[in-house]
Order: C-alpha cells, then sequence, then structure tokens
C-alpha cells in the first residue's frame, strides 16, 4: 500500500490496511480511496536437494472485462519473475548456477502522481528499468579452495519513453497520460537493449569474515534507435562481506 503523505495533505495510516482479508481492497476502492495498492503471489518448489525452481507475479488495477474485450488496456498492469537455481549441478562440489527472467508491462508501478507511485527517494523500488521492460540474468560461480570465480550477463530490451510521451517505461510519469488508452504493446516506445557481462575473480584471504581480494572486469552495451555505444569496467581491491541470510524469491 502506498498513501500520499505530505506536509499539505498530512495522512495517517489506515487501519483497514492490516485486514488480513485482501480481497476487502476492491470494496475501499469502490468507496472512493486515492491510495496505491498492489497484489503480489510469490511461490518457491524444491525439485531435489539441489535444484529448485521459484517465481512472482505482481498484479496491479486489474480489470478482468477490459482484458477480454480492450486488449492492451493502460489499466492492467502485470509484473512476473521466475527462475531456477542449482548448487552442485552436474554433481559439481561447490558449482552455483542461477537464471531467471524478469517482466514488468507498460505503466507498471506508475500512478496518479510520484507521490503515490511505487518509488522511494526518486528511485525505483522493484527495478532499476522501471517498467515495460524484459530482463534475463545468468549467474554462474565456482570455489576451489580459497579461489572464486562468479561470471554474470544480463540482457534486457525495454521501450523506452521519447520526448514527453509516456510509454510506460517511467514510473515517475502519471498514468493518466498513457500513449494509448487500449492497444498498448508490450516493449512498446523506443526499443532499448542493454547487456551487461561481468566476469569476477577473487581470493579468500581470511574465510573467518570473508576478506578477499578481487579482480573485476564489466562491459555494458547499450543500443536503441539513436544510438550505440559501450563501456567497460575494471576494478580491483580488498573487501569483505557480510553474511546475507535472507531470501526473498
Amino acid at each position: 500500500m502506498v498513501w500520499q503523505h505530505d506536509s499539505i495533505r498530512a495522512k495517517g495510516f489506515d487501519i483497514n490496511y492490516i485486514n488480513p482479508f485482501i480481497f476487502f481492497r476492491p470494496v475501499e476502492f469502490s468507496m472512493g480511496s486515492a491510495d496505491n495498492a498492489f497484489m503480489g503471489f510469490n511461490i518457491s518448489a524444491k525439485i531435489n536437494s539441489h535444484h529448485s525452481i521459484y517465481a512472482q507475479l505482481l498484479i496491479d488495477d486489474l480489470n478482468v472485462k477490459l482484458l477480454k474485450s480492450k486488449p492492451g488496456y493502460y489499466g492492467n498492469k502485470f509484473a512476473g519473475q521466475f527462475g531456477y537455481k542449482a548448487t552442485e549441478p552436474f554433481k559439481v562440489k561447490n558449482l552455483f548456477f542461477l537464471t531467471e527472467i524478469n517482466a514488468a508491462t507498460p505503466y507498471t508501478y506508475q500512478h496518479r502522481s510520484r507521490i503515490t507511485n511505487y518509488a522511494h527517494y526518486n528511485m525505483e523500488l522493484a527495478h532499476p528499468l522501471g517498467a515495460n521492460f524484459l530482463e534475463h540474468v545468468v549467474i554462474l560461480q565456482y570455489q576451489y579452495k580459497r579461489f572464486h570465480v562468479m561470471g554474470k550477463n544480463t540482457y534486457a530490451e525495454t521501450g523506452r519513453d521519447t520526448g514527453n510521451v509516456n510509454f510506460g517505461s517511467d514510473v515517475f510519469k502519471s498514468y493518466y497520460s498513457p500513449y494509448l488508452l487500449t492497444g498498448n504493446k508490450f516493449l512498446q516506445g523506443n526499443r532499448t537493449r542493454i547487456i551487461q557481462p561481468q566476469l569476477i575473480l577473487s581470493y579468500i584471504v581470511n574465510p573467518s569474515y570473508s576478506l578477499r581480494a578481487f579482480f573485476s572486469v564489466a562491459a555494458r552495451m547499450y543500443s536503441d534507435i539513436n544510438q550505440s555505444n559501450r563501456s567497460m569496467f575494471i576494478s580491483f581491491g580488498i573487501k569483505t562481506d557480510i553474511g546475507n541470510f535472507y531470501s526473498d524469491f
């Protein structure tokens, strides 16, 4: 739930937001609530002790009637994720593999104004690409004694806004000014492709607090209908990793 709160329109927390019946929200909406709400579902399944799959689905402002009668209606917004991960695939010890697909339709995370959109401190909360994108991530890492190597590649396509035309990628624009009321298409707008491969080599100096020396090389290839450019980043140093034990998939 996102509600509008600033120095002019101060609004406190609505006690109804802790109602355990999640389908109470459509009733509240019919009563004229101006707040922004999302509904999401998570699922994960273990294939066995080394392989698992996971998925997420987000629904915003679903109108089933218009979903069928008027395809591409700007108010029907979805986002999703599907992934697979494996520890020690092919029975190779200390090998880890992950691949996942992330996507969001146009106008997802937008709202009437930037005060109630799904963002904070002028940054997107869900994904740095905003919305109207398709992304594929692959991660492969292997550790041999104290040596560690990780390869990662991200491939993304997105439909960027052009000028003042709201194609649905910028979450800070109002969804009251869509490109089309109906007939919107996934990845519409300035079709942009972003490819980011990265290779990291490291040596664990002290395993007790994961102190390691590392060397990283990464590239970024960006292209759209107007331009194409490539960048390369090289970094090295010493760092320590604090354990991260949460899982949000």
